[in-house]
């Protein structure tokens, strides 16, 4: 079972942030007060600022029964009628509950019972056939003959076991993607900057098996759980922000995703406040203000970048 498997706790604290933060981009937050750009006022609330006690909810019986891998309960609650296709505002539809756990059983029985494999379960249930393609003979070839072509170490990925990393010196990593990234993706692979190790003065660049960019987030589960936010939550945010501002993901780890936006944001102060709502720290621990940051999203080539702390 994974590490870093929700609690029941996480998943509530989650729901209220999500119905606190107005974060779905077709719908404009009320205006928020710049944190470093005002001295006065409160700031606007942040998800560790919304909080559920974990006994004030009871999962459904088909979510308690997954959550706690009792597979013949799970069984019997379908064969009497349970909705396999339910979404429940804390755990969301059962088979992503059911991925989330990690039991390769209970994923099969959902889906053997018509789970629908549509919306962010897609991207999931791709994540878990990566660890098979890793041992594709032509993505070993292409990983090994672009470690060679670059001068760089090639190793796996501790945890992450479709995952292969290259060691690059610090600043290359950023270049080398963007180069190589779309060329990559047309043959099914996906190239990206995973890390930056200051103290060895690296960068790790890391190739998946896939050439979707949904799938590489499911993948790594990256997470913001310092502030309750989830990978499905991330999923969902980024391509709701696609609808209206194509991107490309040129990073993402465990805790970060960042890339570039395709095209010039036409109101970039209303999306560094959806923004600044999602994630906080990219304001608080970093370009200091909603304000600084919708100048960088006004310039002609915008970054995108979450990051929790």
């Amino acid at each position: 079972m994974s590490s870093k498997r929700r609690t029941v706790r996480g998943r509530i604290v989650a729901v209220a942030a999500t119905l606190s933060l107005l974060t779905a981009c077709d719908v404009a937050p009320p205006p928020a007060t710049d944190r470093a750009d005002s001295q006065a006022g409160k700031a606007p609330p942040t998800a560790l600022d919304v909080g559920i006690d974990e006994g004030q909810y009871d999962p459904p019986p088909l979510y308690a029964a997954i959550t706690d891998e009792e597979v013949a309960r799970v069984q019997a609650l379908l064969a009497a009628g349970e909705e396999v296709n339910q979404h429940d505002p804390v755990y969301g539809t059962p088979l992503v509950a059911a991925l989330q756990a990690e039991n390769a059983e209970l994923v099969d029985i959902l889906l053997r019972a018509g789970a629908s494999r549509a919306g962010t379960s897609a991207y999931f249930l791709e994540a878990r056939e990566l660890v098979e393609r890793v041992g594709d003979a032509e993505f070993r070839r292409v990983a090994d003959d672009f470690a060679a072509q670059q001068e760089a170490t090639l190793r796996p990925a501790d945890g992450f076991p479709a995952l292969l990393l290259f060691n690059l010196p610090a600043g290359r990593g950023e270049p080398l993607v963007q180069q190589h990234q779309a060329s990559l993706q047309e043959q099914g692979w996906f190239l990206f900057r995973f890390a930056r190790d200051a103290r060895r003065r690296q960068d790790i660049v890391g190739l998946l098996p896939t050439a979707d960019k949904y799938t590489v987030i499911a993948y790594l589960e990256t997470d913001g759980l310092n502030y309750n936010i989830t990978t499905e939550r991330i999923i969902d945010w980024l391509k709701q922000v696609e609808k209206k501002h194509p991107f490309v993901i040129t990073e993402a780890g465990l805790d970060y995703v960042g890339g570039t936006f395709r095209n010039p944001i036409g109101a970039p102060r209303q999306l560094a406040e959806q923004m600044f709502a999602f994630c906080p720290d990219i304001v608080d621990q970093g370009i200091g203000s909603i304000a600084h940051l919708a100048e960088e999203l006004a310039k002609p080539s915008p970054a995108l970048y979450l990051w929790w702390d």
